[in-house]
């Protein structure tokens, strides 16, 4: 059986049989493909911060808000003038 050829025919004839017996550039294909889940990854992460920054620009506004309302409050019970105060400083902490 020395002589005997492989099972794979010399010149493939379909595009993925050239494929798989073409060894140039595979390096390149693999870090192509390699590329993708790397890109959605950095672009989740960017995602997720911008995030997390508006819910912390989000609750930085109502603390504020908060503070001015309680500065301006002299019983229990809120008054029209404390409430708009305490809107301005929202709306001036997070447009």
């Amino acid at each position: 059986m020395r002589g005997k050829r492989s099972e794979l025919p010399d010149k493939p004839t379909t595009v993925l049989g050239r494929l798989r017996r073409d060894v140039c550039c595979n390096t390149l294909m693999i870090v192509a493909f390699a590329m993708m889940p790397l890109i959605a990854m950095v672009g989740s992460g960017l995602d997720m911060a911008r995030a997390y920054v508006a819910r912390d620009r989000l609750q930085q506004a109502c603390d504020a808000r908060s503070l001015a309302a309680r500065r301006l409050l002299s019983g229990a019970t809120l008054t029209p003038a404390a409430e708009t105060e305490a809107t301005k400083y929202f709306n001036f902490n997070f447009p």
